[in-house]
């Protein structure tokens, strides 16, 4: 009769508080969407305690501990690392599947528990015990939950950059860390008593193996499965489904050039850069560059607008998506929401850019080289550990010296040989040539301007 009471008393524990962690975790949340995660739980819950209640199995004893612990902790990992870091910003959302998840997790673990000898669980906890631990750790470190960004940036982690991130920590804390990390899992799985299963008959072990294949079928089903929809699992594959878009987007760039035809409306005379500036998380209403205001609120890009020799504003540009990458994706290509195409098959502005012959700079490509030569070093940013600091090494001074020296020598050279006077006379007519070719790209662009003027009259 008090094994019958314990697992009661573990179902109310396991489906409350989850409840309660639910109702902490999330914002704006509808009473309807209350209630109806108070009746998700609870069957949920139940259904938990089930290989226990069905063994007679106490649940007052340490190996049950454990497993309430590791279902906690997934319960409690993204939802609470989520709302640490938007509670003060965000009104709104709802973290629901890692509690559900969590609940069931208990009894996938709890069923094998009494099915499988100690020695077969304990792997099954450290590797349960993985991905909160990962995401209590990421918190720690950066004092933000993982989002997509550091999601991708861990994804397309290489050795070096690994071995760089443990190099930008004196070395015996990172050894400190990981060795206290490991002992502390190892510690918790290990250390206590095996479970001690109660009546464990025929019939109560196929119930029980059943039980273990109909939940495990709804948790990593292949498709819409409640794994897939915890906070971590489902940054993960959105991220991977990213990354394969752009993959396949690079793949395709050769296709997508064969059948684009690009013509210069204002060819240019010299080389330029192009700065392109995008208003992220900024509605036009409130910018006097679009809308007349009493308050000039974007003085600097106001500025720029006027200047049309320079700057080309879109005063009809909007947001097509609710998140910046997906919106970009759409504002800087051909793809959009209405024609059904593939973002792999749209042509980009880049492309445009390419077919017309105008390359990006290889700036990466010359900070690999350089690291490589020993000029420079990257390291991890102490304040925020997502991001990457170049600084110049020593050698990276002595040859930058040794260039100026180069370059100082040989332009001494060159005015000894040209004379002072013939000197100043280049550096004139170099500056006069400079002003001439302004003013002439200028006189086309009006007269272009009045002709097309005349063609509309």
């Amino acid at each position: 009769m008090e094994h019958i009471w314990g697992q009661i008393g573990l179902a109310c524990l396991l489906w409350l508080g989850n409840y309660a962690l639910y109702r902490a975790c999330n914002h704006g949340i509808s009473p309807s969407a209350k209630l109806q995660q108070l009746l998700r739980s609870l069957p949920a819950s139940l259904v938990a305690v089930l290989p226990l209640a069905v063994t007679e199995t106490s649940v007052v004893q340490s190996a049950v501990l454990k497993l309430w612990i590791v279902a906690e902790l997934w319960a409690a990992a993204f939802p609470l690392t989520y709302h640490l870091t938007y509670r003060k910003i965000s009104p709104d959302y709802d973290n629901q599947i890692d509690p559900a998840f969590a609940i069931y997790l208990f009894g996938v673990l709890a069923g094998l528990s009494v099915l499988l000898p100690s020695v077969c669980v304990a792997p099954l906890l450290v590797l349960a015990l993985v991905a909160p631990l990962f995401l209590i750790g990421y918190y720690l470190l950066y004092h933000h939950v993982i989002d997509m960004n550091g999601m991708l940036l861990i994804r397309q982690t290489n050795y070096n950059e690994i071995i760089e991130f443990f190099r930008s920590s004196p070395l015996w804390k990172t050894l400190a860390g990981l060795v206290l990390l490991l002992g502390l899992v190892l510690a918790f799985v290990l250390i206590g008593q095996p479970l001690a299963v109660g009546a464990a008959s025929l019939w109560s072990s196929a119930l029980i193996v059943v039980l273990l294949g109909a939940v495990a079928h709804y948790l990593f089903k292949p498709r819409h499965s409640l794994f897939s929809r915890t906070g971590l699992a489902k940054l993960y594959l959105d991220v991977s489904e990213y990354a394969c878009s752009n993959s396949r987007y690079v793949q395709n760039q050769q296709q997508r050039m064969e059948h684009l035809e690009a013509r210069a409306l204002h060819p240019l005379s010299a080389p330029h850069t192009f700065l392109l500036v995008i208003g992220e998380s900024a509605t036009r209403e409130y910018m006097s560059a679009f809308v007349p205001m009493a308050e000039d609120t974007t003085p600097w890009m106001r500025a720029l607008s006027e200047d049309s020799a320079h700057c080309v504003l879109f005063p009809h540009a909007y947001s097509c998506d609710i998140q910046t990458v997906p919106s970009l994706e759409k504002a800087l290509t051909a793809f959009n929401q209405y024609d059904g195409g593939q973002f792999y098959t749209s042509t980009s502005i880049v492309d445009i850019a390419k077919r017309l012959g105008i390359t990006a700079p290889a700036v990466s490509k010359m900070l690999r080289s350089m690291e490589e030569k020993g000029y420079v070093e990257r390291r991890v940013d102490e304040k925020d550990r997502r991001n990457t600091r170049v600084s110049i090494t020593p050698d990276g001074k002595e040859a930058e010296q040794q260039v100026r020296r180069q370059m100082q020598e040989f332009i001494t050279g060159v005015i000894e040989r040209l004379g002072e006077e013939r000197t100043k006379e280049l550096i004139h007519l170099m500056n006069r040539y400079t002003e001439i070719m302004q003013e002439e790209n200028q006189n086309r662009k009006r007269k272009k301007q009045e002709e097309k003027h005349e063609a509309n009259l």
